[in-house]
């Protein structure tokens, strides 16, 4: 099964746990980049503002093809409850391209499962496999054992 893992994080929080999915799998991995530079403090309001309008915004081309992979796993941040803006644009942008999708978040709540709905239907497809990470349990090493699970659901 070829795989990518494509991401956004805008303070490597997500990074952190698509690199260790991407080792796990043995994937190419593919960072969303945006035009729009959404670190800091001050920007922190505009991300969950943008997450909460559904607003999309300026991607870099991607460095690989989604179509050219089995399954493509898509990952974010959740701000303010929403997916983020880079990512609802990659999901927007590549509609069609995806043969199959699997979704993987990090969160500090427990706000997931309707991220996940959202991201489905963006995506106009329903995932193979979900995986939902706290960053204090991603900065504390908790989440091997569900990481594991995700990675062995994609193989069926």
């Amino acid at each position: 099964m070829k795989a990518l893992v494509a991401y956004y994080s805008r303070t490597g929080t997500t990074d952190k746990l698509a690199k260790d999915l991407a080792t796990r799998m043995g994937c190419d991995i593919d960072p969303i980049v945006s035009k729009v530079k959404w670190e800091g403090t001050l920007r922190w309001m505009a991300c969950g503002k943008a997450g909460m309008k559904k607003e999309l915004c300026e991607l870099e081309p991607p460095r690989k093809d989604p179509a050219q992979y089995d399954v493509v796993l898509v990952g974010t941040p959740i701000w303010a409850g929403f997916v983020s803006a880079p990512t609802r644009t990659y999901l927007t942008e590549n509609k069609g391209k995806i043969k199959r999708v699997a979704f993987f978040l990090t969160c500090g709540g427990d706000e997931f499962a309707k991220v996940f709905d959202d991201m489905e239907a963006v995506a106009g497809q329903r995932p193979v496999a979900k995986l939902a990470v706290k960053a204090r349990d991603l900065k504390a090493g908790n989440y091997a054992e569900r990481a594991a699970a995700f990675v062995a659901e994609l193989g069926k």
